[in-house]
C-alpha cells in the first residue's frame, strides 16, 4: 500500500513542472559595436575617399603640370643660351670661329660670341688676328661698330704689328676707315715693316680712303709733324717725347760711369755696314741704347712698340737719313741695375748691311745655301732660316699663296725654293 502511494506521489511530482530561473545572458556589446563601426567605416571610407580623391586629383595634376612647365622653361632657357644658339648653327665657341665669323660680317653671330662671354679682343693663334682685325680687313663696317661699342681695343696689334685701321687702309675699306676714326682709333705708330697708316694710304692711292684721311685731318697732321724744324720742341708726337726722355737718361748714365761709351768703342767691328754675329755696323746687341743716338742722332730714333710672337715689346726704330721706312728696329729692356736701357735684339731691314758672305736683306735662300749658313728652318710667327752659330734668323718672304706646303707637311728644307727672298734679319 505504501509502495503504491510512493509510486503515485513520485508520478505526481514528476508531472508537476517547477519553473526555473533562466541563466543570465551577457550581450556581445563588442561585436555589436565592431559591426556598427565597421559599417560606419565602410560608409565613411567610400564617401571620404571620393571627397579626398576629388580634392587631391587636381592638386596632383596641377603639381605635375607645374613641374612640367618649370622643366620646359629650363629647357627653353638652356636652348636660348648664346652658346647653344651658336651650337645649333654649327659654330664653335672658340677664338678661331669668333674671328672667322666677324670677318664674314655675321653681326648676329658676333654678338652671340660676346653674349656667351668671349672677350672682344680674343685672337687667333696663327696670325694674331682679333675679330676687329678680320672685320676691318674685309670691310664689315657694321661688325666693326658693334665690336667697338662692346669694348674692343681699337689699336690692338696682330703678329705683323698692324692695327685694325692699318688693315682697313691696306685693303681700301673706306667705310671701315671712317668708322674706326669716328670711334677714336689711333693713327700713329708703324707695323713691323715700318708701314704707317699714311704711307699705306699713299701706296694704295685709294681716293676714298685718302679723302677720309684728309677730311679727318690725319694726313695734314702727319705732314705738319714732318715739316716741323728738327730742333723744335713739340708735344704732337708722343714717340719723340719718349725718345728725348730716353736720351737724357742714357746720357746721364754714360756721363756718370763711362761704361756705355767704352763698351761701344771696344766692341765695334770694322766697317760701317758690316753685318756679323750680334753686330749691325757699329751697333751691338747688349749695348746701351746710347749707341743708337751716337750713331744715328736723336731725331732719327723713335720710341714705340712691336708685336712679335704674341707679345708686345718696347722698341726703338731707326729712320736712317730720313727714310720713310725704318732701317732697323732695336728691342730694348731695362738693365739689371735699373738705370740703363739695353739693346736685347735687332731686326734689320736695311739692304746696305751685308755679311762677309754678302748675305743681307733681299738676298735669297739660295745665297744662304751657297754660303753654307743654314742649320734649320723654323716657323713661329713667320718662316725663318736659322744660321749656324752666328745668332741670326733670316725671315723669308712668303705669302698665303706661296706657303711652303711641302715643307710644312714633311719638314724637308730642300723643298723650299732657292728664290725665296730674305725679308728681314733678326740678331740676338
Amino acid at each position: 500500500m505504501l509502495l503504491d502511494i510512493k509510486v503515485k506521489l513520485k508520478a505526481i511530482i514528476n508531472e508537476i513542472k517547477i519553473p526555473q530561473r533562466p541563466a543570465a545572458v551577457i550581450p556581445a556589446f563588442t561585436g555589436v559595436i565592431a559591426r556598427k563601426l565597421s559599417a560606419a567605416a565602410d560608409k565613411i571610407q567610400v564617401r571620404y575617399l571620393v571627397y579626398l580623391g576629388l580634392v587631391l586629383l587636381p592638386a596632383v595634376v596641377s603639381l605635375g603640370a607645374y613641374y612640367g612647365i618649370i622643366h620646359s622653361m629650363d629647357q627653353l632657357a638652356a636652348a636660348d643660351r648664346p652658346e647653344n644658339r651658336l651650337g645649333r648653327r654649327g659654330v664653335h665657341l672658340t677664338a678661331e670661329d669668333f674671328v672667322k665669323y666677324a670677318g664674314r660680317g655675321e653681326k648676329e653671330i658676333t654678338a652671340l660670341f660676346i653674349e656667351a662671354g668671349m672677350a672682344p679682343d680674343s685672337y687667333r693663334q696663327n696670325d694674331g688676328f682679333t675679330p676687329l682685325h678680320a672685320a676691318a680687313a674685309y670691310g664689315r663696317a657694321p661688325v666693326v661698330r658693334l665690336l667697338a661699342d662692346k669694348g674692343a681695343d681699337l689699336n690692338v696689334r696682330d703678329k705683323d704689328g698692324q692695327t685694325p685701321l692699318m688693315k682697313a687702309v691696306g685693303n681700301n675699306q673706306a667705310d671701315v676707315v671712317a668708322a674706326l676714326l669716328q670711334k677714336g682709333a689711333g693713327v700713329t705708330g708703324a707695323d713691323l715693316q715700318g708701314n704707317t697708316v699714311v704711307t699705306m694710304a699713299k701706296a694704295r692711292s685709294d681716293r676714298k680712303v685718302l679723302d677720309i684721311l684728309v677730311k679727318t685731318g690725319v694726313l695734314q697732321a702727319v705732314e705738319e709733324d714732318k715739316a716741323a724744324p728738327a730742333g723744335e720742341e713739340t708735344n704732337k708726337n708722343q714717340n719723340q717725347a719718349n725718345t728725348k726722355q730716353m736720351v737724357q737718361l742714357t746720357k746721364s748714365v754714360a756721363a756718370g760711369s763711362g761704361r756705355a761709351g767704352a763698351a761701344i768703342a771696344a766692341a765695334t767691328p770694322p766697317g760701317e755696314f758690316t753685318l756679323a754675329a750680334g753686330y749691325v755696323g757699329n751697333i751691338k746687341v747688349g749695348d746701351s741704347v746710347e749707341s743708337l743716338y751716337q750713331r744715328f742722332g736723336t731725331h732719327d730714333v723713335l720710341a714705340g712698340e712691336a708685336y712679335v710672337g704674341g707679345r708686345m715689346y718696347k722698341v726703338l726704330r731707326v729712320y736712317d737719313q730720313g727714310r720713310d721706312l725704318p732701317s732697323l728696329t732695336a728691342f730694348v729692356a731695362q738693365a739689371k741695375d735699373g738705370q740703363e736701357q739695353m739693346i736685347t735684339a735687332i731686326r734689320l731691314f736695311d739692304k746696305r748691311y751685308r755679311t762677309a758672305d754678302d748675305i743681307g736683306v733681299a738676298a735669297t735662300l739660295g745665297d744662304l745655301r751657297q754660303a753654307g749658313g743654314i742649320s734649320s728652318i723654323e716657323y713661329t710667327d713667320s718662316l725663318y732660316a736659322v744660321a749656324y752659330g752666328n745668332r741670326m734668323h733670316y725671315e723669308l718672304e712668303i705669302s698665303a699663296e706661296s706657303m711652303p706646303v711641302a715643307w710644312l707637311n714633311g719638314g724637308d728644307t730642300g723643298s723650299l725654293p732657292d728664290n725665296m727672298k730674305i725679308r728681314s734679319i733678326f740678331l740676338f
